[in-house]
């Protein structure tokens, strides 16, 4: 619903980066016209239809493959994000978006001592190798990485679904 109210996928080749379980990916291949691949590191299990595992490093497909590249609740977990921005753009066509969301640095309820335990037990319960979060970014420290990298942006308001992500943000990053 939000990468719907943010932009129009439809018979567009989208890239779901950071997939995790395929959920997302699979959703857009059933319920639109798009073609939409997954990639991560990391998966639970099974690497899910239509996602592939990635290195973390660079992305398996040549320069400009596709329209819209998915970045939902990922940035945060990434070391390298130069690199792996650079690598976005690569693969993006021109003029192709990214629909970025992630939590704000200052939003009180990510430090709370609930959501760190809750993020732990889930990462045992499952023997996950990803990582915690690596940074979190203001929305000034987001534009400026945008902009770093090429992109113009829209801001879509706040992502309220999830508790512990209340003021996060929703941005629509085009490559120019």
């Amino acid at each position: 619903a939000t990468v719907q109210r943010v932009t129009n996928i439809e018979n567009k080749k989208v890239l779901d980066f950071g997939c995790f379980h395929g959920m997302l990916t699979e959703m857009i291949n059933k319920e639109t016209k798009a073609k939409c691949t997954g990639i991560d590191i990391n998966f639970l299990g099974k690497i899910p239809p239509n996602c592939m595992r990635y290195d973390g490093k660079k992305i398996p497909f040549v320069a400009e493959s596709f329209d819209v590249v998915l970045m939902i609740e990922v940035i945060e977990h990434l070391e390298d994000i130069d690199g792996i921005f650079k690598e976005v753009r690569r693969v993006l066509k021109p003029r192709g978006e990214v629909i970025l969301t992630t939590a704000n640095k200052f939003s009180v309820s990510l430090w709370k001592k609930d959501h760190r335990h809750w993020k732990n037990q889930i990462k045992q319960v499952l023997k996950l190798r990803t990582r915690e979060c690596v940074k979190l970014y203001s929305f000034s420290e987001l534009i400026a990485l945008c902009k770093r990298h090429g992109f113009s942006y829209e801001s879509y308001g706040r992502l309220k679904r999830f508790p512990f992500l209340k003021k996060g943000f929703i941005l629509k990053l085009t490559k120019e």
